[in-house]
């Protein structure tokens, strides 16, 4: 089974990863957790990218962020499927993802801005600063409504209310599984 979590930034994604992580027995990819690595890597142009993007709540290029994924599948080869945490965050990267492999279900955190800020202040990342949290939830809003479309045009779609806590999310979206 190939899943897609999608969601604002502090929508719970990771939590609603790890459940189903244990749940399934398939790994999660963390597109997120990757750059992160990367950022504290060599002085590569992709650390760079990463370190860039890290310090202003901007988007990684989107051939950044699948060939992550790509390098990220080649190292998992999950014989049963995967999780697929946080990506795509574009239309271009929802249509890059779409010629790598086949998914079977796409999962839609939503949360209201407010509480999704809130969140992630609590959560105490070093990239985790008003100005970036801000800037990225409000990248995610520019881009969310194309990918929503995209996904709900293949019948793929499914929306969990990540808004009261988040392991009632993870649970909505384990009972929608079924």
């Amino acid at each position: 089974m190939r899943i897609i979590l999608i969601g604002a930034p502090g929508s719970g994604k990771s939590v609603v990863s790890a459940a189903l992580t244990k749940s399934l027995n398939i790994p999660a990819i963390s597109i997120g957790q990757k750059l992160r690595e990367l950022a504290k890597s060599n002085g590569s142009e992709d650390a760079k990218a990463a370190r860039q993007a890290l310090n202003t709540g901007e988007l990684v290029p989107d051939e950044l962020a699948v060939r992550l994924l790509k390098e990220e599948l080649e190292r998992v080869k999950p014989p049963k499927g995967f999780i697929l945490d946080g990506l795509p965050r574009t239309f271009s990267e929802a249509r890059l993802i779409e010629g790598m492999f086949p998914v079977n279900r796409v999962f839609h955190l939503k949360v209201s801005p407010s509480i999704a800020f809130q969140r992630l202040m609590l959560r105490g990342r070093s990239d985790d600063v008003p100005s970036r949290i801000q800037r990225r939830i409000d990248i995610y809003q520019e881009n969310i409504g194309e990918i929503l479309s995209f996904y709900r045009s293949r019948g793929l779609l499914v929306e969990a209310d990540a808004s009261s806590d988040i392991q009632s999310a993870a649970r909505e979206v384990m009972s929608k599984l079924q």
